[in-house]
């Protein structure tokens, strides 16, 4: 995705993280294990042994 896309995704008023234009609505959590595989705190690996 282009830089422009994610400057333009505003901050909520209510606690200040993103809003997505679709409505998604992902902690950073689920981003982070997405992402990586592995959990936030590190000691669940969510796609199988590593």
């Amino acid at each position: 995705m282009e830089a422009s896309f994610f400057r333009s995704v505003p901050l909520g008023p209510e606690l200040g993280t993103i809003v997505w234009p679709n409505g998604a609505d992902a902690g950073p959590d689920v981003l982070y294990g997405a992402i990586s595989g592995r959990s936030p705190e590190g000691d669940v690996c969510l796609s199988g042994p590593a």
